[in-house]
């Protein structure tokens, strides 16, 4: 078996090691956790939009990257429209997003 002292043990769970406290864990950690974790798998905009962060984090993407060509998200396209055709079938239930 191969030892790693300089590395830290990963069973450890202490604060100033790697492992931390779930009641220590903010959204904006675990979001970005998520954006590392799951990179090129297509999930970070519907976690973006979940938390309701999808507009300012993407605006400030927008902004810091310099992009000139690129309009900024409207809050109103965030969610897709609903068909025509489901909310004439729902009798009323369903109602057209903001913005279509």
């Amino acid at each position: 078996m191969i030892n790693f002292p300089h590395l830290p043990s990963p069973l450890k769970k202490h604060k100033n090691n790697y492992l931390s406290d779930l009641s220590d864990v903010t959204i904006e950690q675990l979001m970005e956790e998520r954006r590392k974790e799951f990179l090129g798998e297509g999930l970070r905009w519907n976690d973006l939009v979940r938390e309701g962060m999808a507009v300012t984090t993407m605006n400030a993407w927008i902004a810091a990257d310099a992009v000139t060509n690129v309009e900024t998200v409207v809050p109103a396209y965030v969610l897709y429209p609903v068909p025509s055709a489901e909310i004439s079938a729902s009798g009323g239930l369903y109602e057209q997003n903001t913005g279509y």
